[in-house]
């Protein structure tokens, strides 16, 4: 933020210096003029990213946008929680549903195993009983 306050014109021609005006123009910051009074314009403020009419609207200005860039920040991340704790969620169902999937599918398998087993001892149990 480039802000002076109070001064006569003189006092402030520096402003409108043109090497002052390359430098404002060409910094890979952004700068925000308030300079003199609502009547007063410079060089500086004509290329600055943002003219406020005084220092204290050039500070009122910075401080709302810090302020909004705080509440948007907050709120992407309380929406990043929330969808983070919904993605999880669904990722617990999944596991929960593959577990109990697993599970069924042992049981099933494993009465297989035990029908086959009790079909070759009823053979078995046959094939005694045919011998006596």
């Amino acid at each position: 933020m480039l802000a002076r306050g109070d001064g006569s014109l003189k006092e402030l021609s520096c402003l409108n210096d043109e090497r002052v005006a390359h430098a404002i123009f060409n910094s890979n910051l952004t700068i925000i003029s308030g300079i003199g009074h609502e009547t007063d314009v410079s060089i500086a403020d004509l290329v600055s990213y943002l003219r406020a009419s005084t220092p204290y609207s050039a500070a009122e200005g910075v401080t709302r946008d810090r302020r909004d860039i705080i509440q948007k920040r907050a709120s992407h991340q309380q929406r990043m929680a929330m969808s983070m704790n919904y993605y999880f969620s669904k990722l617990r169902q999944r596991f929960t549903n593959l577990s109990h999937y697993i599970e069924q599918r042992h049981l099933q398998l494993e009465l297989e195993r035990q029908k086959t087993q009790l079909i070759h001892f009823k053979i078995r149990l046959e094939k005694l009983f045919k011998q006596r």
